[in-house]
């Protein structure tokens, strides 16, 4: 008979599952040896390249239990059932972590894989659903414990509030070059100024890229912005701290958004598992009626139980009944037997007594003959032996007396004897009656004590089956606390998440708001900076024109070669020290 038995490990961060064979139930060591082997080679041609050769360490393996829905330890094969499903924990290495994830459907042989250089998982035509109509494999993705909040990665931080004056020109200029060609074009230069919010009129946009294009080739270089950066330090830092505020904002929804898909997996977890909770809780009711039914049962064989004690009782009460008067009828009989043996011992000794005097007279006549014929010798002691033979023969009427006597009480003791064993024959045949009653009893008795037995085992029967209905309430107590720990978990998680979320969403509007209101004390002093710039270009225009009218008349005037004609200076910036 082909045993089949389910085994499931983690390799290389993907999960697989294959089917192991054998003859009839595998040992503990067999079971073991052979899962760890079909793991090991497994293993080695799952193997990425940049990975060493390590071996496959098997620490602990677990089972799936049925009953209580819940993973076990495996540690007997008595634990093993057709088709249950094993899970192999590995050492874990730098190059090895479990996690947690669904078990795909088993592969009845392993897969001949090449080289590869990333884990794959193992596709199977088995169906993915619980339960298969046509094969009897289990998939236990439903077990998989509520997510955890993951807080969401962050992209690299932006640069430092502490950048210096090139920093921020650098990173301004790179956001106006669009084609990343080193040259900004007026489109983009006021594109990046609407975008960034700067509420510059058009024309105002136009002519500060006009005066940024020094070269008036319709484009701005680096260094024509550097100098145009110089002049409108304001405007750069403005553009600089607005970049990063909404690459800052975009950071910022990012990881709203990301918050957001945890929250709908949490959710989704935690309505997984309020499911599961109600599956539970309708299996404890079904359970606890079914447990009902057998109390009901079990109230029912104990009352027949009870019924069969007391007619067990009854007729033991009756036995003893008789047993007291086979007791008592066998002390009367013992009392007569004794009665019957103190009458034959005083029979006896009235025999005795009968004897001696028989004896005593017989020895009376021979001292009555000892003493005529010492009369008839001693004539001279007539007198005194005549006077001892009226002794002698008053000692014998004494004597016959006596006799006659001891034969009378030992006639009337031999009438007594009679009358006592008749009485005595009279009691045997009352204690045989008593024992055939006492027989009848104990028969009614075991008969009485057969039903007890029956109704016992009646009782003992719905006892076992009302501990196993016990039992498996428990279990599902059990099952239910640990699902709705679950659901508590997942709600806890859903609660964390959404405060998460409420906390960035509150963020992101404290940011917004302080973005706002940076942008409305900014404004001003933009407008300001643009206009005292523009006024400050027409008055060095003005000089400019001044000192070319001045060459001029001097030149007509015959003075261009005079020295106190004021020296020109450049326009385009200040003088330096």
């Amino acid at each position: 008979m082909v045993f089949t038995v389910l085994v499931s490990a983690d390799l290389y961060g993907a999960k697989t599952n294959f089917e192991l064979q054998f003859t009839g139930l595998p040992s503990f060591v067999e079971f073991k040896a052979k899962a760890e082997a079909v793991m090991a080679t497994e293993s080695s041609l799952r193997r990425p390249v940049e990975v060493p050769s390590l071996p496959f360490t098997l620490t602990k393996m677990q089972v799936f239990d049925d009953k209580v829905d819940l993973w076990v330890d495996f540690v007997s094969s008595s634990q093993l059932r057709e088709f249950s499903q094993v899970y192999i924990f590995q050492l874990e290495t730098a190059y090895h972590k479990e996690v947690q994830s669904k078990i795909p459907p088993p592969c009845k042989t392993i897969p001949v894989l090449s080289t590869i250089s990333s884990p794959s998982p193992i596709t199977s035509p088995l169906p993915l659903s619980p339960y298969s109509e046509t094969s009897p494999y289990i998939n236990h993705a439903a077990l998989v414990a509520p997510l955890a909040v993951i807080p969401p990665v962050l992209p690299p931080a932006i640069p430092a509030a502490e950048a210096t004056h090139l920093d921020k020109v650098r990173f301004v200029f790179n956001k106006m070059d669009a084609n990343r060609d080193g040259l900004v074009t007026s489109a983009s230069f006021v594109s990046v100024l609407d975008k960034l919010r700067v509420e510059f009129a058009p024309e105002v946009s136009t002519d500060l890229f006009i005066k940024a294009d020094t070269n008036t080739d319709s484009k701005v270089s680096y260094s024509e912005f550097q100098r145009f950066a110089e002049q409108y330090p304001t405007l750069l830092d403005s553009l600089y701290y607005r970049s990063r505020d909404d690459e800052e904002s975009e950071r910022h929804a990012q990881l709203m958004t990301a918050a957001a898909v945890q929250l709908q997996a949490v959710q989704s977890q935690h309505l997984t598992a309020r499911e599961q909770t109600a599956d539970a809780a309708d299996r404890v009711t079904a359970m606890q009626a079914q447990v009902d039914l057998a109390n009901e049962a079990l109230g029912q064989a104990e009352a027949v139980e009870r019924d069969a004690k007391a007619l067990v009782d009854s007729a033991q009460a009756e036995t003893n009944t008789v047993r007291a008067t086979v007791g008592q009828r066998a002390q009367d009989v013992a009392q007569a037997k004794e009665q019957t043996r103190s009458k034959e011992v005083r029979v006896a000794d009235i025999k005795v007594e009968v004897q001696g005097s028989l004896i005593a007279l017989k020895n009376q006549e021979a001292e009555r003959i000892k003493s005529e014929q010492r009369l008839a010798d001693i004539r001279e002691l007539l007198r005194q032996q005549e006077e001892e033979l009226a002794v002698q023969r008053e000692n014998e009427s004494r004597a016959a007396s006596e006799l006659a006597a001891a034969e009378e009480k030992q006639a009337q003791a031999v009438t007594e004897l009679e009358l006592q064993r008749e009485a005595m024959q009279l009691a045997c045949e009352h204690l045989s009656v008593s024992k055939a009653e006492l027989n009848d009893a104990q028969d009614r008795q075991r008969e009485k004590g057969v039903n007890h037995l029956q109704a016992k085992d009646g009782v003992l029967k719905a006892g076992h089956k009302r501990d196993e209905d016990e039992r498996e309430l428990m279990r599902a107590r059990e099952l239910e606390t640990a699902k709705r720990m679950l659901e508590a978990d997942a709600e806890r998680e859903v609660s964390k998440q959404e405060q998460m979320c409420e906390s960035l969403a509150a963020q992101s509007e404290e940011q917004k708001a302080k973005r706002r209101a940076t942008e409305e004390e900014e404004r001003p002093l933009l407008s300001e900076e643009v206009r005292l710039r523009s006024q400050r270009d027409t008055l060095e225009q003005e000089e400019a024109n001044l000192r070319t009218n001045h060459r001029t008349f001097h030149c007509n005037t015959g003075r261009s070669g005079a020295p106190s004609a004021s020296p020109s200076r450049a326009l385009s910036h200040s003088p330096t020290m």
